[in-house]
């Protein structure tokens, strides 16, 4: 197990179990008079829970309690991996509890709070075309960085497939400009270039096929994202 990249056995840790739960869904519906099947209104999907639980063993209860501070530090804002998964867990801490074993050794329970699990980056490229269809895996809605490049400068180029269009100006010859849905901004040489960009919403990949078009093909555009599940 890895906590921000860190190999919980930097602290003398070892996982137990581990007990991971999908998003609680609330459904938002009602049944009118009459009506053969109830209206759906919408939902909220709150946190998934993860729990752990760890051993801490070392040379003293001196040791394994400051092992259990740092580990704990960790945990207050942290990405968690699982040795034997692919998915990535962005996660906050709910609640912990400890109890000492014998000198050196405790058994550690930890509660984590987390949005999503989601897994590497993919990354597609559009190089030279008007369009092309990305499959994307997962069951949630993934936001996408976008990384354009025209080879000269070009006044206006607007692209759709992300929910809304978005287009483009005053692009500059081989400078890219990246809009990225994740971060909810647009840069061009680290500089803000959200004025030169008509949007409604920043970009975002639904699960399952997505076609994406572009009205100038003399142009690259890398489309980045994180497949995500509940």
């Amino acid at each position: 197990m890895q906590v921000n990249a860190i190999d919980i056995s930097n602290f003398k840790a070892k996982l137990l179990k581990k007990d991971i739960q999908t998003a609680e869904v609330i459904i938002y519906d009602d049944w009118l008079r009459n009506a053969l099947n109830p209206l759906f209104m919408g939902k909220k999907e709150k946190y998934k829970q993860i729990k752990i639980q760890l051993k801490i063993k070392d040379i003293d209860d001196e040791n394994a309690l400051n092992n259990i501070s740092n580990f704990i530090k960790q945990l207050e804002k942290s990405t968690i991996k699982f040795d034997e998964l692919s998915f990535y867990f962005d996660c906050t801490i709910g609640s912990k509890s400890q109890e000492r074993k014998a000198k050196g050794k405790y058994i550690l329970d930890v509660e984590l709070k987390s949005g999503y699990a989601y897994k590497s980056t993919v990354t597609e490229t559009m190089n030279h075309v008007s369009s092309k269809t990305i499959n994307v895996s997962g069951n949630l809605d993934t936001p996408a960085i976008l990384t354009v490049t025209v080879p000269s400068d070009t006044t206006s180029l607007t692209i759709t497939g992300f929910g809304d269009s978005i287009t483009l100006k005053n692009l500059k010859a081989n400078i890219p400009v990246v809009v990225s849905g994740e971060d909810c901004t647009v840069l061009q040489d680290s500089s803000n270039k959200f004025g030169d960009t008509d949007m409604w919403d920043f970009p975002v990949l639904q699960p399952g096929s997505n076609t994406i078009t572009v009205n100038i093909a003399n142009c690259t555009i890398s489309i980045s994202y994180k497949p995500r599940w509940t």
